[in-house]
């Protein structure tokens, strides 16, 4: 009633509760789109606001069971997740265009810190608020903890 359409028409366009998630998570955007690469800072503002989405849309990245029963849920979940890795390795390049990181950087690295990154926010983010031995980084120290993973990459100024 809240939606303003009656059950009727909410089960004819989602015949099944998957599909409503399904739908929401089509919609859910936890980083800007279109992210500029000039500095370390922006990719410094994009690994924060990734982490932040993360913690504010939990639910989509913590229902692996539901990835598991639903084909088409995993795909969109998939997508999203491809999403962030496409954007942050072209941050990285774009980074590398500007000489504020090396050109030794290879797409290899690239793509094994993007998966450490990607990994160790679905794991912060679900940890953090809760008792637990992982959390003793605020979100500050978190994000600084990635940054410093580029250092033997970081061109001296």
């Amino acid at each position: 009633n809240e939606l303003g359409i009656s059950p009727g028409n909410l089960t004819y366009y989602f015949p099944k509760k998957i599909d409503i998630l399904t739908a929401l998570l089509k919609e859910i955007r936890t980083t800007p789109e279109e992210e500029n690469a000039e500095s370390l800072d922006d990719l410094r503002r994009y690994l924060l606001n990734m982490v932040e989405g993360v913690q504010r849309e939990q639910f989509f990245f913590s229902i692996s069971d539901l990835q598991r029963l639903d084909r088409k849920f995993f795909e969109e979940n998939s997508n999203a997740v491809n999403h962030f890795k496409e954007v942050l390795f072209r941050i990285l390049g774009e980074l590398q265009q500007r000489g504020i990181l090396s050109k030794d950087m290879s797409d290899a690295w690239k793509k094994d810190y993007i998966e450490i990154i990607m990994l160790s926010h679905l794991s912060w983010a679900r940890e953090t608020g809760k008792q637990s031995t992982y959390t003793n980084l605020s979100l500050e120290e978190f994000i600084d903890s990635q940054m410093r993973l580029l250092e033997p990459f970081v061109m001296s100024k």
